[in-house]
């Protein structure tokens, strides 16, 4: 993993961005990365951006479609109250728009995004992005 913190000594924790490797630690690993931004955080808003960088990772692992070990981008950043989450893995994309069946055990994840944050969006390109953010 790679992780560069953009922050002075002195001053509180403002952003943070690192390369996971697609494996089954990843959604642990996103949540550790997290920790000294979230620390900085009200504990609510650092809760929804552990358990939705954890539910977006493990998108990443899981239907991206990459080899394992394969980097995920993980940044997030606090600006004017609003903190903002990219997780980028080098997939195919989706529309966002699947759910789980009633009853099911799994595939609920982005309906839990859904309703934790404020806004979120899924770019497309070289790769897939998919963007959250909280506060706004």
């Amino acid at each position: 993993m790679t992780t560069a913190p953009s922050n002075r000594d002195d001053a509180p924790l403002r952003r943070v961005r690192a390369q996971i490797p697609t494996d089954a630690d990843a959604p642990a690993e996103a949540r550790r990365t997290l920790g000294p931004l979230a620390a900085a955080l009200p504990v609510e808003t650092a809760d929804v951006l552990e358990l939705v960088a954890s539910e977006l990772v493990t998108n990443s692992v899981r239907h991206s479609g990459v080899q394992t070990g394969t980097p995920i981008g993980l940044e997030a950043s606090v600006d004017a109250g609003v903190v903002r989450l990219s997780v980028h893995d080098r997939g195919r994309g989706f529309h966002g728009t699947a759910g789980a069946e009633p009853g099911a055990m799994g595939g609920w994840g982005l309906q839990v995004v859904h309703g934790l944050v404020d806004r979120w969006w899924i770019e497309i390109g070289e790769g897939t992005r998919v963007v959250c953010e909280v506060g706004r």
